[in-house]
C-alpha cells in the first residue's frame, strides 16, 4: 500500500514539474515578419512565439483586432517595429493596466532622418515644392526601415537577446549562444554587400516608386535614385509596344 502511495505521489510531482516548465515557457508576441524572424533565431524551442501580420498583409495599414490586443497584454515580451506607424502599439502600452514588457526596433539604433531621392517627386510636385516650404518648428520625420542594414541589425540583435535573457536567465548562453550565431550570417552579408560595392564600376541602384532601403544605402557606398509612378508613367518601359 505504501508502495502504492509513493508511486502516486511521484507521479503527481512529475506532472506538477511537467506543469511549471510549461509555465515557464515564455510567451512572446511579434508584429511583423522582421520581429519574427529575429526572436525565432535567438528562442528557437525556448518560447512560444506569434506574429501579428498574417503574410502578406500591410504593415501601414494593420489594425489590430480585441483578440491581438489580449495577446499582446498576456505575452510576456512584445517585440515591435516602432516608429510612426506604430503609434497605437505607444498608446496600448501607455494606456494598459498590465504592465507589458516590450522592445521596439527603432529604439535600439540611431535614426535617420527621411530623404526625398531624385525622381521621387513627379513634375507637378516639384513645380509647387517652393509653395510648401515646411515650417522650421515642423517635427522631424525618421525613416524606420531599420533592419534594412546589417549593421543596424547586428545592433538589434545584441540588444534583443539581452532583452529576452532578463526574462528568462536560465536560458542565457542558450539564447546568446543562438544570437551569436544568427550574427555571424550579418557580418558575413555586410562584408559581401560592401564587397560588391567596392568592387562595381557602376554604382547606381534604381527603384520603382517606394524607397525603403535608407539605411542600407548608408551602410555602404551606392547611389540611389527613385522613380514614382509619374515619372515611370513616361517611360517607355510601361509604354505598350
Amino acid at each position: 500500500m505504501l508502495s502504492k502511495l509513493l508511486r502516486v505521489f511521484a507521479l503527481l510531482g512529475s506532472l506538477m514539474l511537467s506543469d511549471y516548465a510549461l509555465a515557464k515557457e515564455l510567451n512572446i508576441v511579434t508584429t511583423s515578419f522582421p520581429q519574427y524572424d529575429f526572436v525565432n533565431h535567438i528562442v528557437k524551442n525556448k518560447a512560444k512565439v506569434i506574429m501579428l501580420l498574417k503574410p502578406g498583409a500591410q504593415s501601414h495599414s494593420f489594425e489590430p483586432t480585441p483578440k491581438d490586443i489580449i495577446s499582446i497584454q498576456n505575452s510576456d515580451l512584445f517585440v515591435y517595429n516602432g516608429g510612426e506607424n506604430d503609434e497605437w502599439i505607444e498608446k496600448l502600452i501607455e494606456n494598459s493596466n498590465k504592465h507589458i514588457q516590450h522592445f521596439s526596433f527603432v529604439s535600439s539604433v540611431n535614426l535617420r532622418e527621411e530623404e526625398t531621392k531624385e525622381g521621387m517627386q513627379s513634375e507637378e510636385e516639384d513645380e509647387n515644392e517652393h509653395d510648401h516650404h515646411h515650417d522650421s518648428d515642423e517635427e522631424v520625420e525618421y525613416d524606420e526601415h531599420v533592419w534594412t542594414s546589417p549593421k543596424n541589425d547586428i545592433i538589434i540583435l545584441n540588444k534583443l537577446c539581452r532583452k529576452i535573457v532578463s526574462l528568462d536567465p536560465d536560458n542565457a548562453q542558450f539564447y546568446m549562444a543562438n544570437a551569436a550565431e544568427y550574427i555571424k550570417e550579418f557580418v558575413e552579408l555586410d562584408k559581401k554587400f560592401t564587397k560588391i560595392s567596392n568592387m562595381s564600376k557602376n554604382k547606381l541602384l534604381i527603384f520603382a516608386d517606394r524607397f525603403p532601403l535608407l539605411y542600407f544605402e548608408k551602410t555602404i557606398t551606392l547611389i540611389i535614385m527613385q522613380l514614382s509612378k509619374a515619372v515611370l508613367a513616361k517611360t517607355r518601359f510601361l509604354q505598350p509596344p
